[in-house]
């Protein structure tokens, strides 16, 4: 499957169903320039994620840590971790999202293997990610079994292997690659910023002035503004105005609300200072963007 655009409620959550209850897998495919932003926007998951650089060179930055994966390399997400991801130096790059979630690896509540082999690893909020390079002396083992899972994924073919193949990568990360990972402790600033993208998602909509938000977190705009550019590596404008038409993109796709509509519903003063930004992130208008995906009928899973 191929996005173009994730979904993500106010809390940064994505809203994208990955697989079924039954067996709560997804594999897709991000071509990162395609996306609206030019980049994936910052999101977390209940799932777990395993992305494989198939094109170039992929930064991911998981709060406020950065990696640079490139291609036959691969990065591991933990639940729940705020993250997003950018093509680096410009380099046009794809990778493979395999999202998972816990139970597909787990046994029944209570069990030894819930409370050894998979609780420890997912509750640990400390643990955020792991990058498994070309040196690594697993990269060939586990790329090529994710590989097999693709392939028998895109086939719907035996979701007994798929499952198979999860145990064995699984076997070998707890062994061999979460040992050797370094741990970290939710800080004031974590905290500070967190709190920023709780306001701003709760009042996207509205005039957000600098003096409350700040009031919010308990710093002066300064110290505000020079952590927040410091750890997300973007200004509180930028980011503002990215969500923003995070949330336009959204009603430009599901619903057929007008131009001036959207604007204002998602905080721009005006529907031309909307379609000015608009153009500025993606190179083309919002009415231009919609009916593209509406011709080429692609629309996101909600």
């Amino acid at each position: 499957m191929k996005t173009t655009h994730i979904f993500i409620d106010q809390n940064k959550k994505e809203r994208t169903r990955h697989g079924t209850i039954e067996f709560p897998l997804a594999i897709y495919t991000e071509h990162i320039k395609e996306n609206i932003l030019g980049f994936i926007e910052w999101h977390w998951h209940d799932e777990m994620q395993f992305c494989v650089v198939t094109q170039g060179a992929v930064e991911f930055e998981v709060n406020q840590n950065k990696y640079i994966v490139r291609e036959h390399e691969i990065f591991f997400i933990n639940t729940g971790q705020m993250h997003h991801a950018k093509n680096h130096d410009n380099i046009d790059s794809s990778y493979l999202c395999i999202d998972f979630h816990s139970k597909l690896l787990s046994s029944f509540p209570g069990s030894k293997i819930n409370t050894e082999y998979i609780e420890p690893y997912v509750q640990d909020k400390s643990f955020e990610c792991c990058f498994i390079g070309k040196d690594h002396p697993l990269n060939s083992d586990i790329y090529e079994k994710l590989m097999e899972i693709c392939s028998l994924y895109d086939k719907k073919q035996d979701i007994f292997q798929i499952w198979l193949n999860f145990l064995q990568i699984w076997a070998w990360m707890i062994k061999k690659v979460f040992p050797n990972q370094p741990q970290k402790r939710f800080t004031k600033t974590d905290y500070m910023i967190r709190t920023c993208l709780d306001y701003i998602s709760e009042h996207y909509a509205e005039n957000i002035v600098l003096d409350t938000l700040a009031q919010e977190v308990g710093y002066s705009k300064s110290t505000c503004c020079r952590i927040f550019k410091n750890y997300m590596n973007c200004t509180l404008f930028d980011y503002v105005i990215s969500y923003r038409l995070n949330k336009a993109t959204t009603l430009l796709l599901k619903t057929d609300m007008n131009i001036t509509e959207i604007a204002y519903q998602c905080g721009f003063g005006s529907a031309s200072y909307f379609i000015k930004q608009f153009k500025k992130k993606s190179g083309i208008s919002p009415l231009t963007y919609r009916k593209q995906l509406e011709n080429k009928k692609i629309f996101p899973i909600d």
